[in-house]
């Protein structure tokens, strides 16, 4: 029974070097592929393969790269894991035009109105499986047609091995992290009001949420924009920390859920924007939720966490309940599960 991994950014080169590195946290298509001994492939395995003329017609378009190059090699497989939309929407376009029916398992973030419009017109015959993080994004597939039993909401998967309380240590500061639909604005209006020193690494896996802002800004003088930085030492970041901080913008899907899970997973207290797309995060023991764009209300909770005792209390239940709920290892066995079925 033959399995494929299929990356939605197309231009990693990790499946090309053994995927392993020894700082980081594990990566979860590397353990799923690890689980049902898959192929894994990208833009990038796919374009040395195929050659120059691939790269000619690809290289600015590489998901489209990534899911013609499936597309084309689908009958060696039983199944495709695909980390995200961009390119699993592709080949399930690919794939109905050849009448393949629940060959993907398809990670959904975001399920734009394009994405939803596409999927009317092709319909939903070539997911086996569409997987979500957070409910809202479960319910706007199933508006858009997709039978319930398709979509399959789970908690966003944490390391929680790498992330872990081992490294955590009592501190004075607050951290953020993150760059998808992040309100760094209000934080910066909060933290001129509290005498902690905030740090932000505004930097996702493929954007910079602060990268571009101008360097001679009056700031506050304890609101430090931090370049971005190796895991081992954004960890180190989050153990010295009192508590991490999520501002995020109110949106429908998970954006800052990988912040916010992996806060918990370390033991910290969090303060986070109550936003629809995380809403279903927001039921445990965390520490502050408040409203969107509303910095008097997060310099409060920044104040108030400031003079609090039972930080390492919060923080323990946070552990728990990352661990419970978003452990990897958790998320790898049902994703093999769905797979084999």
């Amino acid at each position: 029974m033959n399995f494929a991994v299929l990356l939605a950014k197309g231009k990693f080169v990790d499946e090309l070097a053994g995927f392993r590195r020894e700082d980081g946290p594990r990566k979860e298509f590397v353990e799923i592929a690890t689980a049902l001994n898959a192929d894994v492939s990208s833009y990038t395995s796919a374009a040395a393969r195929r050659g120059s003329w691939f790269t000619r017609i690809f290289q600015s378009r590489p998901a489209w790269g990534s899911a013609a190059d499936m597309a084309l090699r689908i009958g060696r497989y039983k199944r495709v894991y695909v980390t995200g939309e961009e390119v699993g929407f592709r080949l399930a376009l690919f794939l109905a035009l050849r009448f393949s029916r629940e060959r993907i398992v398809c990670v959904v973030h975001n399920f734009t109105p394009m994405w939803s419009r596409v999927l009317r017109v092709m319909g939903h015959r070539p997911f086996a499986a569409l997987i979500t993080v957070c409910s809202t994004q479960r319910q706007a597939l199933i508006d858009a047609g997709i039978p319930p039993d398709k979509v399959i909401n789970v908690a966003n998967w944490i390391d929680d091995k790498y992330f872990s309380p081992t490294f955590s240590a009592d501190g004075k500061s607050f951290v953020a992290s993150g760059a998808e639909n992040r309100d760094y604005a209000t934080l910066e209006k909060a933290a001129a009001q509290v005498e902690s020193d905030v740090f932000v690494f505004g930097h996702g896996f493929h954007v910079s949420g602060i990268a571009g802002e101008a360097a001679d800004r009056n700031r506050p003088k304890n609101y430090h924009l931090m370049p971005r930085v190796p895991f081992d030492e954004l960890r180190r970041y989050y153990a010295e920390a009192r508590a991490i901080v999520v501002p995020v913008n109110d949106v429908s899907y998970a954006a800052g859920v990988t912040g916010l899970v992996e806060a918990m997973a370390m033991g910290k207290p969090v303060i986070v924007s109550r936003s629809r797309g995380i809403s279903d995060y927001l039921d445990g023991p965390l520490g502050y939720v408040v409203d969107v764009a509303d910095p008097q209300g997060l310099a409060k909770a920044m104040r108030e966490t400031e003079q609090r005792a039972d930080l390492k209390q919060i923080g323990e239940r946070n552990r728990e309940w990352a661990v419970q709920n978003c452990s990897l290892d958790g998320y790898v066995a049902r994703i093999a599960d769905i797979m084999r079925k």
